[in-house]
């Protein structure tokens, strides 16, 4: 393996972070997640990068208390994101290295110094996007379902309460005569914060046809209230 530093993100890497390391893409944007980052810094997110010898950004994990994302969890922390570079452009294909499996364990040694009771982190049943079984090859345990994703844990402590996925609670009325398009949006994903801002021009096009209507599901309130952290309803 070769020489590989984690550090914590600071503004001369947000570029690459906010861009989920697709440097050469310059579609792949959205304000939103800037918004959400000033937000959720002040209130315990933390961000980490793993960067070559050269000083490239190969990979980066954000992780969070659990009472400020869409689990329900006391003094745990969620990974809610952990990616390494998996594309022929940029710094190209570094996946298959052992790199997160180095993050994972920086972040491991983090939450355990800040004296959380565990980290959970989620992924997705199938194997294709974000598999929970790779979590599950580190150590982790599954303690919860959400139709396809699954939510694994490492606990650092004894008698520690399952956390669990916050579930749908409601869904928006139908109006007459109109077409509804409701986007729930937490803004920690910049993948499905693009979608919705292409959601949210497409729909203009409509003009009085389409209604609109949009929630911001990193207030915690309006996450309970709903159930439902990201999401595009018509």
């Amino acid at each position: 393996m070769g020489k590989y530093k984690v550090v914590n993100l600071s503004e001369n890497e947000m570029d690459e972070y906010l861009c989920c390391l697709k440097t050469w893409d310059e579609d792949f944007y959205s304000a939103r997640k800037r918004r959400w980052y000033n937000k959720k810094i002040r209130e315990g997110l933390c961000v980490k990068i793993i960067k070559d010898d050269k000083d490239n950004v190969l990979g980066m994990v954000q992780y969070l208390p659990a009472e400020e994302s869409f689990v329900e969890g006391d003094d745990v922390y969620l990974i809610q994101c952990i990616w390494i570079q998996g594309y022929d452009e940029g710094n190209g294909n570094v996946q298959e290295k052992g790199l997160g499996t180095l993050l994972l364990n920086a972040v491991e040694k983090d939450v355990k110094d800040k004296g959380a009771n565990a980290l959970i982190a989620w992924g997705m049943s199938f194997e294709e996007w974000m598999p929970a079984s790779w979590y599950i090859k580190h150590g982790y345990t599954e303690i919860d379902r959400d139709g396809m994703r699954i939510l694994v844990w490492k606990t650092f402590k004894d008698d520690v309460a399952k956390p669990k996925f916050i579930k749908p609670k409601k869904l928006p009325l139908i109006i007459k005569d109109k077409v509804l398009v409701t986007v729930f949006n937490d803004g920690w994903c910049q993948d499905f914060n693009i979608e919705s801002d292409l959601t949210k021009k497409i729909v203009k096009e409509y003009g009085e046809k389409v209604v609109y209507k949009e929630y911001d599901t990193s207030d915690k309130i309006v996450l309970k209230e709903w159930g439902i952290d990201n999401a595009i309803l018509v």
